[in-house]
């Protein structure tokens, strides 16, 4: 063990970069840490090897930077109260992060109880220890998501404002734990530059953050609102409702022709954004609302709200009929559909019929050329 921790020191880590072992044991690689000048910080279950190790590494014979945490690494369960330690110690510049879990620790994580002493043939050992070598994969992949450990995270920024010469604004690390087809997860870390993006469309300035929807073609973008603008037909006494406002760019375009705008937003940060773009383009009578539009609306419908036009630009996964629903119950003249899948569109649009709706135009946009995507606004009317 000495000799490979010694390998791993000397291939991926240099003088001074800080080394992560999930599993520190009696202190194998915080002593050869310590001979390569390099500093340890440690997760060990067991308090009397933490005490016992804590001691040796404080003597005069091993003064050492190795800092050392009580905590069960192999329980996923328990990760989320060693983490805001591990991150006050530093855990997320860690060059290196190095994982010894004892056998039992591997079939623990994986609810399999297999057992490699236990083989009759060299051919059933080779594919048992294949199981348990992807046991232990799924281990250390459990653990980047867990702890958020994004390894020589200012190496690599420093790399990447070096290819980039100056033409990288920011650089924000996302941790998506779970599998699915959804891209970003809830947590967004920063890592460099502005906390936020600013962009322009048209005579209006946006704040984007991380966690924000902004279309990534600004000419485009801005052909498609004024579009959805065109559609809205305002003369200056409407009430709009933007069921999914995002941070806020349809509805600043409608703010200038209506009477009030009401953007409703599930994402906090995006709500945010929305309330700060509206001050920067000193827009008073657009309003947003942080919360659920199929909760929201029925609720503002109830305290009053009359609503002459609705405008929703919603994921490309597109509306759910509960959302259509409560957009049909405020009984506006018209809505205007934004859509980046004409299937969903195609879709929505049919049950919007059955709820006396009836599509009767619908403008694409080529928001990405040269692909197959495709943006569209559609203009429904309410049929008497």
């Amino acid at each position: 063990i000495p000799q490979i921790a010694t390998q791993l020191l000397e291939r991926y880590t240099k003088k001074n970069d800080i080394v992560l072992d999930l599993f520190f044991g009696s202190g194998t690689t915080g002593i050869e840490a310590r001979n390569m000048q390099r500093r340890c910080i440690g997760v060990e279950l067991k308090q009397e090897m933490v005490d016992y190790v804590s001691k040796k590494f404080t003597s005069k014979e091993l003064v050492v930077d190795v800092n050392i945490i009580q905590g069960d690494s192999a329980n996923l369960k328990t990760k989320d109260k060693i983490k805001s330690r591990l991150e006050i110690m530093g855990a997320d510049s860690a060059q290196l992060l190095i994982l010894h879990p004892p056998y039992d620790d591997i079939i623990k994580f994986s609810d399999k109880k297999e057992d490699l002493s236990n083989c009759e043939s060299t051919e059933q050992f080779y594919d048992l220890f294949e199981k348990v070598a992807k046991n232990g994969y799924d281990l250390l992949d459990s653990f980047n998501h867990f702890l958020d450990i994004f390894p020589q995270a200012k190496k690599f920024t420093l790399e990447l404002r070096r290819l980039l010469q100056g033409k990288l604004t920011s650089f924000h690390q996302n941790i998506q734990p779970q599998k699915t087809s959804v891209i970003l997860g809830k947590k967004t870390k920063w890592l460099w530059g502005a906390a936020e993006l600013v962009e322009r469309l048209g005579n209006l300035s946006f704040a984007v953050s991380p966690g924000s929807f902004f279309q990534v073609n600004p000419p485009a973008a801005e052909s498609l609102y004024q579009k959805a603008l065109e559609f809205a037909q305002l003369t200056g006494s409407e009430t709009v409702v933007d069921a999914y406002c995002g941070t806020g760019t349809i509805s600043l375009f409608l703010a200038q022709k209506a009477k009030k705008v009401i953007g409703l937003e599930l994402s906090s940060s995006a709500a945010g954004n929305a309330r700060q773009n509206a001050r920067r383009n000193h827009i008073r009578n657009a309003h947003f609302i942080e919360g659920d539009a199929t909760k929201l609306l029925p609720k503002l419908f109830q305290e009053g709200l009359k609503a002459d036009t609705v405008v929703l630009d919603p994921p490309r996964a597109g509306s759910s009929e509960a959302a259509l629903s409560a957009i049909a119950g405020l009984n506006a003249r018209r809505i205007v559909y934004v859509s980046c899948s004409p299937a969903t569109l195609a879709r929505d649009a049919a049950f919007l019929r059955t709820l006396s709706y009836k599509a009767v135009l619908v403008q694409p946009v080529d928001m990405f050329p040269q692909t197959a995507s495709i943006e569209s606004v559609c203009l429904l009317e309410k049929e008497c």
